[in-house]
């Protein structure tokens, strides 16, 4: 029998354990946003002991907060408070563990990425920091705060064996490739780096103009070793709301929401609002990014403009609309995607039997160029046949042996 707390649901279709996670997150986003001058200390106290109160009372809050990777982040809002006993000391321990390992591991990522930059420089190679390795540099501030898996770089499609080359000097070896992103790994045990060729994995479903991109990018002093160029904030803030999207990629990672939300609300960041819906719309992106957008507005007040979300979902249907606003959060949370699940949502999603068509193709077909870089040949070699026939093979066995655990239930 299914837990009480799973079995009951809110009006937005979220469980009583969801709803708790929500609001223990908008009382450690308080602690963050709260002014702490004479006038809202007292605002600050209650928020603090708020989010302790819950801390302490919903069991799987303390699990939630590390396996999305918040725990630097809740250090970080709670190191500076003394007498904490609603938190156990283990427990605070363990956040204080995951503050300084994370600050460990982004400096090197930081430095690493920095020598990778350097090397792209000098072979004329044009390279734009992504996600994480730009967020510590132009939001956070602060290496401890947001964890990154990997490096994430974006580079141009025709300079992908220029980089081969130099990253092979660096010595990083490429392991695999997947529709545009490039993953290579270090025999030194350095990060792991993620090469984009695409502004998204699924860009056939968009009409992105890289010349608009290019022309807004914005320079920083990366990492104090060198200059760089990072996307604008308007098209910096798609590109995290993508990774949200619904029905597009697998790994709904909340961290993401965390970015877009501290985005919105840093004041030194002067968003184009009117940019943002116009290249969404002109891009076919603003009906995928109307949802985080969406939530970031409604459930912590972020500041997103009430005419901007009219505009990016008046291409959605009521029933579309009442889903993305009462039910996907709890989608999010939840990160039970299976591979043929997400694929059959991406179907739903994609505007237009073109598209549809498209995302299928690419299933069963992928591009060429990525089967010869996923197994290191030429792209005009026969053996791309055997391998296109392997694979269709494989899904046809598969999909074979779902359907015989479907009928035998």
């Amino acid at each position: 029998m299914r837990s009480q707390n799973k079995k009951v649901r809110s009006k937005n279709n979220m469980s009583i354990t969801q709803v708790s996670i929500i609001n223990s997150i908008k009382n450690l986003l308080a602690l963050d946003s709260s002014v702490t001058d004479k006038g809202q200390e007292n605002i600050h106290i209650e928020n603090v002991r708020a989010f302790l109160k819950d801390l302490s009372a919903v069991p799987d809050l303390k699990k939630f907060y590390q396996e999305h990777l918040l725990g630097p982040y809740v250090y970080h809002n709670l190191k500076k408070l003394q007498g904490n006993e609603n938190i156990s000391d283990e427990v605070l321990a363990q956040f204080e563990n995951e503050y300084y390992l994370t600050a460990v591991s982004n400096i090197e990522k930081l430095y690493a990425s920095a020598n990778i930059f350097q090397a792209f420089k000098k072979e004329n190679i044009f390279g734009i920091p992504l996600k994480g390795v730009a967020l510590i540099e132009t939001l956070y501030r602060n290496p401890a705060i947001r964890p990154m898996a990997d490096i994430d770089i974006l580079v141009k499609p025709d300079d992908c064996q220029k980089v081969r080359h130099v990253l092979g000097g660096l010595g990083y070896q490429l392991f695999e490739s997947y529709r545009g992103s490039y993953n290579f790994i270090n025999s030194e045990n350095k990060p792991v780096l993620d090469l984009h060729t695409r502004f998204t994995r699924y860009e056939m479903l968009f009409n992105i103009d890289y010349s608009e991109i290019y022309r807004r990018l914005r320079q920083i002093n990366f990492n104090d070793q060198i200059r760089l160029k990072v996307f604008s904030p308007e098209h910096q803030l798609i590109h995290l709301a993508l990774h949200l999207a619904p029905g597009l990629y697998s790994d709904l990672n909340f961290l993401n929401l965390f970015d877009l939300y501290h985005m919105l609300k840093n004041k030194k960041i002067l968003m184009d609002w009117e940019y943002v819906g116009d290249f969404a719309m002109r891009s076919g992106t603003s009906s995928y990014i109307y949802a985080p957008l969406y939530i970031c507005e409604k459930i912590f007040r972020a500041g997103v403009p009430a005419q901007v979300l009219i505009k990016l979902g008046s291409e959605l249907s009521g029933k579309r609309i009442n889903y993305l606003e009462n039910h996907y959060l709890a989608a999010i949370l939840d990160k039970n995607n299976t591979g043929t699940k997400i694929f059959l949502e991406r179907l739903v999603w994609a505007e237009g039997f073109l598209k549809k068509l498209k995302l299928i193709r690419t299933a069963l077909f992928p591009e060429r160029r990525e089967i010869a870089d996923r197994f290191n040949i030429p792209e005009n070699s026969p053996r791309l046949y055997g391998l296109y026939m392997s694979r269709l093979w494989k899904i046809l066995k598969k999909a074979e042996a779902r359907n015989k655990k479907v009928r035998s239930k």
